[in-house]
């Protein structure tokens, strides 16, 4: 094979390299389980305060929220998960149309949305890492409850035992954006806690993105390595000889 072919596929070989990489994407609620609680989401609530370590997920999904089936829609759009024990902390999605409800306050169950039940405890969102990777994380917390009494959001990651960020929810939202490089089974926590019994419902949402390598793609970088080293290899010694 001649010397300009051999360049020609290592070209060809490293030019591959540049074909876009698969981007990964996560959302709280495009992905929240109706099933189990698995995969990169889980459900739970901190039995320490703000004690990441303490996560515990809920051990109860309810299909009917707070045993609303036989009321009349809308009641029966909301699905989420529960402690065993009855009451708040909570997290529900609302599968129907936006509605507001009186008998709770006037909380406002938006339409494809996640709201979180702080009233008893930390009530967290933890999403990890199925490989490892950098990871671009955004949230939004916004609270959705007349006489909502400043309830606080968090993010925590489990590289850190202080929050990545916090902020005072009352009569507001928050945003959060930031990245991460993390290991496989690392993660990331969406926590909203105020301290006391007073906390309403806070509506949250996170999106985590990341690109990972195609299959096949490290090993395209190594054979294209290995070929532009033969043909630099070559043409040093057709020039000094």
């Amino acid at each position: 094979m001649k010397p300009i072919t051999r360049l020609a596929l290592a070209i060809a070989a490293t030019g591959m390299l540049a074909a876009p990489a698969m981007a990964q994407t996560y959302s709280l609620a495009a992905d929240f389980s109706t099933i189990t609680q698995c995969g990169a989401w889980r459900f739970g609530h901190y039995s320490g305060t703000l004690t990441p370590a303490s996560f515990t997920a809920f051990g109860r999904y309810d299909s009917c929220w707070h045993s609303r089936c036989g009321l009349a829609s809308p009641y029966n759009g909301l699905i989420g998960w529960n402690s065993t024990v009855s009451g708040d902390p909570d997290i529900a999605k609302n599968t129907g149309a936006t509605f507001t409800t009186a008998d709770l306050d006037q909380i406002t169950f938006n339409a494809n949305q996640v709201n979180f039940a702080p009233s008893r405890g930390p009530t967290v969102a933890r999403w990890t890492a199925q490989a490892a990777g950098t990871y671009a994380v955004s949230a939004m917390f916004q609270t959705v409850q007349v006489g909502n009494l400043a309830p606080r959001a968090y993010v925590y990651s489990s590289t850190n035992v202080s929050a990545d960020g916090s902020a005072d929810l009352a009569s507001s939202a928050w945003s959060f954006s930031k990245t991460f490089t993390l290991q496989q089974d690392e993660y990331i926590d969406f926590v909203v806690w105020g301290g006391d019994t007073n906390n309403k419902t806070t509506q949250v949402s996170a999106d985590i993105s990341t690109f990972v390598p195609e299959p096949g793609t490290n090993a395209l970088m190594l054979f294209g390595l290995a070929a532009l080293g033969v043909v630099a290899r070559r043409c040093k010694t057709a020039v000094t000889t």
